[in-house]
């Protein structure tokens, strides 16, 4: 079952949690914005958002950088993820994951692929008024996707 599933992993929490599919031998790829993130992952499949070191929950930065790169993106996406279903997981609250996720998920659902988003959310007071921002934008953003 598992040459049926496709993993990519946003940003830092997305690319954690998606490091434990790939110790299951689940096709993953892994997209930052941060170069040291991606080289704390020993699979080969890596993307990295030129334009920046890292989002500082700035997912317009990451929107942007994205915008400007999306074409690149995408081609790396379809040439490495070729399942037909797709497990997308990001954290809502940073900025990599939460600037990527429906650009992402909005390309992969119109090319006929099944798409899973695993929405990571941040922990209400506990965290910033700006990763609760992030959240709520990134979620309302997603539910927008037909």
């Amino acid at each position: 079952m598992r040459e049926q599933f496709g993993i990519i992993g946003l940003g830092a929490c997305g690319s954690n949690i998606a490091n434990l599919f790939e110790s299951k031998n689940y096709n993953t790829l892994y997209i930052n914005t941060s170069l040291e993130d991606l080289g704390t992952f020993k699979g080969a499949h890596k993307i990295h958002i030129k334009g920046a070191e890292g989002a500082a929950k700035d997912r317009k930065r990451v929107l942007q950088l994205a915008t400007e790169t999306f074409p690149d993106i995408i081609q790396q996406v379809e040439s490495i993820i070729t399942q037909k279903y797709v497990i997308v997981i990001f954290s809502s609250s940073g900025g990599t994951g939460s600037g990527l996720s429906t650009p992402i998920l909005r390309y992969l659902s119109q090319t006929g692929k099944v798409c899973i988003p695993v929405v990571v959310l941040p922990d209400g007071d506990a965290e910033s008024a700006k990763a609760n921002e992030n959240a709520y934008n990134a979620c309302a953003e997603l539910m927008s996707i037909q």
